[in-house]
């Protein structure tokens, strides 16, 4: 009875502080998704380690982590159900807590894999862990695409690494980082001697950082030298829901114009304009009395964000005006699932009762690239700058600048719009392209090739917002090779896996072979033949 009350009292009082200190560092690791927190991705996950290798019940308390993690990274979901969906609280409050859960099912995933790879070989797959997360964070299916290391933008040098590995190469050297300070701390706490190679997880950090440092000083100097373009920016500062109200189509119309006007009219000329994503709530069906009636004059070039509806096809597009006449257009091809199509509305078209979605769009499938002078433009429309293959695609069909639209106003004034902000400009770093991220409310941003914001706006203003960006022709080491890094993981893990699995099988026969001659003493070559 003692026995029983000592171990109670034992595991009890570990509980007490292991679970208060799990959910600390659960709330660190999402708040290390932000750039003023970005250190804390260098070591959040040592407590996420330690579960892993000294906790019984690893799988429920990992996944809790994650779970708290995510709950500080999206908590601006609630927000956009809220006040921009009018959806109820208690459902406000469920669906961003079961997307949570769902996102957080990865540090279950690769704690799994992890263990089970450590377990088979202590030694050398130890080390394992930085390939395992790059599997599982790549693999992993995600609505909104992001990765740990978004937030390492507000640690500039670092980040400039991704012009060759993408954003794979920044979460291996995170994730080493972590590996080898649990494990520095480790031989600390059981005084054990320290030696000169427990130091190695920082050569792989600070060889990023030299690269970075080199790196900057010389983009700088191709700056100076680099053709550059002057555009401007509007942003009307009306929300999606003003956006679909009838009523305010006029007020819409004559708030662009105003500062398309004062765009074209104040100061240097641009040498083209650029409005958000769909900006009115009618849609082009190809008339051209219609761009007339909504653009008052004969701006410079303007790129219009608008839906057109031609038959019964519907695209969230972007077209390029000259003289109030469509040019050229680009069709969306990455559609927002419930935000711009329902999966499955013919079986279950119930599902439209929970969105405001009347109709589905489709996907386009029309080149993204806009010739205005000696620029190329690749055009991305919303969430398609989360997706660093297709920006990648766009690059490689020749663009020297990237253009964003997007309308954030639905995610109110959080986090919401300053993660895609950063999302966007790390597309521009992979690429080594100038990037003009225009919004209707905000964050509305102009970066060059370094990834440095030469100009923004303010969130919920109506203005102006013009910017010189360098334009580059040049193609970076991602541009050619993509995520093969990533890929390279993914290989790797999968061999692992095989050679686990056949280890396993191979001991398998062993047992049924041994249970099948009882105590009969069995030759080797004997038993490998009923094996093999």
């Amino acid at each position: 009875m003692n026995s029983v009350k000592s171990f109670l009292k034992k595991n009890i009082s570990k509980n007490i502080v292991f679970y208060p200190l799990l959910v600390l560092f659960g709330v660190l690791w999402g708040l290390g998704q932000q750039p003023t927190f970005f250190f804390i991705r260098f070591f959040g996950l040592i407590i996420f380690l330690y579960v892993i290798f000294y906790r019984k019940h690893y799988i429920l308390e990992t996944l809790l982590f994650g779970w708290i993690a995510y709950t500080f990274n999206f908590y601006w979901l609630f927000i956009t159900f809220t006040e921009s969906g009018k959806l109820p609280v208690l459902f406000s409050i469920a669906v961003p807590a079961v997307l949570c859960l769902y996102y957080g099912l990865q540090y279950p995933i690769i704690a799994f894999i992890y263990k089970k790879f450590h377990q088979f070989n202590k030694k050398i797959l130890f080390y394992s862990f930085p390939i395992v997360f790059v599997f599982v964070d790549f693999l992993f299916p995600k609505i909104f695409r992001h990765t740990i290391a978004d937030s390492q933008i507000g640690f500039f040098p670092f980040v400039q690494l991704i012009d060759i590995t993408g954003m794979a190469g920044l979460i291996l050297i995170i994730m080493f980082f972590n590996l080898g300070l649990f494990l520095l701390l480790k031989k600390l706490f059981n005084s054990k001697k320290i030696r000169v190679l427990n130091f190695v997880f920082i050569i792989p950090f600070v060889l990023a950082l030299i690269y970075g440092f080199i790196r900057i000083e010389y983009l700088q100097q191709e700056i100076k030298k680099s053709q550059s373009t002057y555009a401007a920016m509007i942003q009307g500062n009306i929300t999606g829901k003003q956006k679909l109200d009838e009523s305010y189509f006029i007020t819409n119309v004559e708030r662009y114009n105003k500062l398309t006007k004062e765009a074209a009219t104040t100061g240097l000329q641009p040498e083209f304009i650029i409005w958000p994503e769909s900006v009115f709530n009618r849609s082009y069906d190809g008339n051209p009395e219609f761009l007339q009636q909504v653009i008052y004059e004969n701006y410079p070039p303007l790129i219009l964000g608008i839906v057109v509806w031609l038959g019964d096809r519907a695209t969230n597009s972007a077209l390029l005006i000259r003289d109030r006449y469509r040019i050229n257009q680009y069709d969306k091809q990455v559609l927002l699932l419930f935000g711009e199509y329902l999966p499955f509305e013919k079986s279950f078209p119930f599902l439209r009762m929970f969105t405001p979605l009347r109709h589905s769009s489709t996907p386009g499938n029309t080149s993204s690239i806009f010739q205005i002078n000696n620029v190329r433009a690749s055009l991305s429309i919303c969430f398609e700058d989360l997706f660093p293959e297709l920006n990648r695609k766009k690059v490689l069909e020749g663009a020297n600048l990237m253009i964003n639209m997007t309308n954030d106003s639905w995610f109110g004034n959080g986090l919401g719009p300053l993660h895609h902000s950063i999302i966007a400009r790390l597309r521009g770093i992979e690429n080594r392209r100038s990037l003009y991220r225009c919004t209707a409310t905000g964050f509305t941003t102009a970066s060059d090739f370094t990834g440095k914001i030469v100009a923004k706006g303010n969130m919920a203003t109506a203005e102006v917002i013009k910017a010189r960006l360098p334009l580059n022709e040049k193609r970076t080491i991602y541009s050619y090779i993509g995520e093969l890094f990533s890929y390279l993981c993914i290989i790797i893990v999968g061999l692992i896996l095989l050679v686990i699995i056949r280890e396993h099988f191979i001991n398998f026969r062993i047992r049924k072979v041994k249970k099948h001659f009882g105590h009969k003493k069995i030759k080797e070559k004997d038993l490998k033949k009923y094996i093999y």
